[in-house]
């Protein structure tokens, strides 16, 4: 079970630095994890902020809701035909890590959007872009909740 926690200090989960607690905060590491949260008072009773890796995030106060964070790690290749690769990315990937195993495999496609900080999960909310390469070209499908 995953437990939400009171008065977090998130300042972490950002690239600002800047001291920031959130009255609620929960990280959790499965789909199943996060409907069980999607049940419990403080999601219901709250706003809820998705967070990624932070590098997009500046808080000028504390923020008095639930704050969620996805842990879901891991990546896989699905080989469709001999020419066509997915490389399925848990949201809470890094998204440098992400392109690192990309390149590894000799996968085209995200080699432009190497270095820039952040998470598998945001970057298609986000639109990573960078040299003329941006998320929505080589993203297939995104999963949500």
């Amino acid at each position: 079970m995953v437990e939400i926690i009171e008065n977090k200090d998130i300042t972490s989960f950002t690239t600002f630095g800047i001291p920031v607690k959130a009255r609620y905060f929960a990280e959790y590491s499965s789909e199943r994890e996060l409907l069980a949260l999607s049940r419990k008072e403080e999601f219901m009773n709250n706003e809820v902020l998705h967070i990624g890796g932070g590098s997009n995030l500046l808080f000028l106060e504390d923020f008095g809701g639930l704050v969620l964070h996805s842990a879901i790690k891991g990546i896989k290749e699905y080989r469709k035909d001999d020419e066509t690769v997915y490389a399925i990315a848990g949201a809470g990937e890094k998204w440098t890590d992400f392109v690192d195993w990309c390149l590894e495999r000799n996968l085209a496609g995200v080699e432009n959007l190497a270095h820039i900080p952040g998470e598998a999960g945001p970057s298609a909310l986000e639109n990573v872009g960078a040299y003329g390469v941006v998320a929505k070209d080589v993203i297939h499908a995104v999963a949500c909740f």
